[in-house]
């Protein structure tokens, strides 16, 4: 690799980023002064005016402790490791295309496990029977698993027994911050898989609780009101404010979840028969639905008007080059709740409350809960069930009739 001066290579990425639109003026700057800028005033100090990867990294490594000790914000630090990648990246390459920048530290499996938890999560997607998503969430819920094995001394499956899988599936419900019920069907279905391709002589899946409290959270979704309110703070005379109106129009009617818009193709569109017809992400299954003209109109007017010049297939792109489909909404969407005045001492009130919303205002309306289940894609009706919860009148349908209190068992 030749050699290269510092200061030159970060003029030359400072020059890419703004040739091709990634960052405005002003996140640039910000990039020079605290990321670069870190960086190049470090290289100073050691008296070293080439760049050197490993060097970069050491630094990276020792101002992550300065981040442990609060001396450095979290948007300093973040903003150092990023020009730290964008510099490796650009040296080695010439590109500035960094990917999600992984976890600091993050633990891995022992070879064995690992190995075992890849061959695992390959099988699931070739069976199509879990979505990217849902085999994404499965694999940190076994991975915690596996960690605790290893905690535990314990470094391959031929030592395990039925009663420590019942321990430390048991002791990790207790503390586990998402669902219970998922997590040991997750452990479940792997230990049953591996049990299957002979990597253990016992079938160790029947020593997971199948009776495990799941932790009920229930989510509350927007009302008409504040769908409106979140509608009109778009604003439909920009390429992203006329591209976010149809997001979150489309999520309004169709309850479909983030991933599926994010991710919608321009094929996937039958303009003619009004609908939608998708491949769900998280389950994998297909889902037909009818597209709404307040949905289609604000879909048409982004790819008429303000949709970026690009053959990719998705619907909605991010405005800057290089484009590409959008990696989440979650951050923009909280500009719009905010501009919105929404509630904010509601919990966990985000985009999936747009599908929240969808669902109750169908059970209102007396729709069945099989066919509202379809209409969400669910793969069984329990995941449906949830919406009762936050609507009064399907309460109400699911009421039971008093009974005589006298009768005896067996009477009918």
């Amino acid at each position: 690799m030749n050699t290269i001066k510092l200061n030159t290579l970060i003029t030359e990425v400072l020059q890419t980023m703004r040739e091709t639109e990634i960052n405005s003026e002003e996140t640039l700057s910000l990039y020079n002064r605290y990321g670069f800028g870190t960086i190049k005033r470090h290289f100073e100090a050691i008296g070293v005016t080439d760049y050197s990867a490993t060097e970069v990294n050491n630094f990276v490594h020792d101002y992550r402790k300065d981040y442990e000790r609060d001396a450095v914000s979290d948007y300093q630090w973040h903003l150092v490791r990023r020009s730290a990648a964008l510099l490796e990246v650009f040296h080695k390459n010439g590109i500035i295309d960094v990917p999600t920048l992984p976890k600091w530290g993050l633990r891995k499996p022992t070879e064995i496990y690992s190995k075992m938890l890849e061959e695992y999560c390959i099988h699931a997607s070739r069976n199509n029977r879990k979505g990217s998503s849902t085999i994404k969430v499965d694999k940190s819920a076994i991975r915690g698993f596996l960690f605790a094995l290893e905690d535990a001394g314990i470094h391959s499956f031929d030592d395990v027994t039925l009663k420590q899988v019942s321990d430390i599936v048991t002791a990790r419900a207790c503390s586990y911050s998402g669902g219970t019920a998922n997590m040991a069907l997750a452990v479940r279905c792997f230990l049953r898989f591996i049990y299957e391709c002979s990597f253990t002589q016992t079938d160790l899946s029947i020593a997971v609780p199948r009776l495990i409290s799941p932790k009920r959270t229930v989510r509350e979704g927007f009302s008409i009101e504040e769908i409106q309110k979140l509608l009109d703070t778009a604003d439909r005379t920009t390429a992203v404010g006329c591209r976010d109106y149809a997001m979150m129009m489309l999520a309004a009617q169709t309850g479909l979840r983030s991933v599926d818009i994010r991710l919608l193709k321009r094929n996937e569109i039958d303009w003619y028969r009004n609908e939608i017809c998708i491949i769900q992400d998280k389950t994998n299954k297909g889902l037909r639905l009818p597209l709404e003209p307040e949905s289609g109109n604000a879909i048409a007017d982004y790819l008429l008007h303000h949709r970026p010049n690009s053959d990719l297939p998705f619907v909605f792109l991010c405005k800057n080059k290089p484009f590409r489909p959008m990696a989440n909404f979650s951050g923009q969407f909280s500009i719009y709740k905010c501009n919105a005045k929404i509630d904010t001492t509601i919990p966990r009130r985000g985009t999936h409350s747009f599908r929240r919303a969808f669902g109750t205002r169908l059970l209102e309306a007396e729709v069945s809960i099989e066919l509202l289940s379809q209409m969400l894609g669910h793969s069984h009706i329990d995941s449906t069930r949830q919406y009762l919860f936050t609507s009064e009148q399907g309460l109400k349908s699911c009421a039971l009739g008093l009974i005589q209190t006298t009768a005896k068992v067996g009477e009918k």
